[in-house]
């Protein structure tokens, strides 16, 4: 990354890193993008991107902060608290969600949580 710095500044686009990846992901063997449903596409995509952060965390010795947002809808129940399982070894956690029902405060009892509506934010 550091040897395309200058060329990405000059060309103001990101040449190389992990969003530049293509790859497909086979599902049931067919590509996952015509088979899988929302909430399977939703928890494949999580995992790759849990999966991502942990290798940076391991590799880097520095710990990511996780920016997710609305990763609770399409998943039932048991979905919500595998996830929430791994997202908690993670220390800084950035959660956005439409529906606040699915998150279960008391497995986030340490998080902050606050809310905006009509432009205006507060700490719930």
């Amino acid at each position: 990354m550091k040897k395309n710095h200058n060329r990405d500044i000059d060309q103001r686009i990101t040449t190389i890193g992990p969003h530049r990846d293509d790859f497909e992901i086979v599902f049931n063997d067919s590509p996952a993008s015509i088979t899988a449903s929302r909430g399977q596409s939703r928890i494949i995509s999580l995992s790759l991107k849990l999966s991502e952060a942990k290798e940076i965390r391991s590799i880097t010795e520095r710990k990511p902060i996780l920016i997710l947002d609305d990763i609770f809808s399409e998943l039932d129940e048991k979905m919500r608290q595998k996830v929430v399982s791994e997202i908690l070894d993670f220390d800084q956690i950035l959660l956005s969600t439409a529906d606040i029902e699915l998150i279960d405060k008391n497995k986030i009892s340490d998080g902050k949580y606050f809310s905006i509506s009509s432009g205006e934010v507060s700490e719930d």
